[in-house]
């Protein structure tokens, strides 16, 4: 007598099989889920930093300050809001009459995201 269709035991083997196959597969999941954030983040976080540096090449070099921090700027870049901080002339030998160094510090949910380093001149 030929039998059609699958025992109760096959169906459970399968189920066992496909079971551990997703082990493996949903924390998987979650991580590339992580890393997608993250990555949004990051770029916007890199276009906060260049909207705050855009409206500091408005300036002059002299008329920014030769030390210390600018207060923490909010910059709103799709959906979320960053917190922009300015250094300026943390390295001595890069600020003149005519040229700062500055440092921009971006944050997001209190944790940095992005700093870059830039050094503004006045061009002639």
């Amino acid at each position: 007598m030929s039998q059609k269709g699958f025992s109760l035991v096959e169906s459970l083997c399968a189920l066992a099989i496909l079971g551990i196959a997703l082990i493996g597969v949903v924390p998987t999941s979650f991580v590339l889920v992580n890393v997608d954030t993250l990555s949004e983040q990051r770029s916007n976080a890199v276009a906060a930093a260049q909207q705050v540096l855009e409206e500091l090449r408005q300036a002059s070099p002299s008329s920014l300050p030769s030390s210390g921090s600018s207060a923490i700027q909010r910059v709103s870049v799709g959906q979320h809001d960053y917190e922009v901080t300015a250094h300026y002339c943390t390295n001595p030998s890069f600020c003149s009459a005519d040229m700062r160094h500055i440092v921009l510090e971006v944050s997001f949910g209190g944790r940095n995201v992005y700093i870059v380093e830039t050094v503004y001149t006045r061009l002639q």
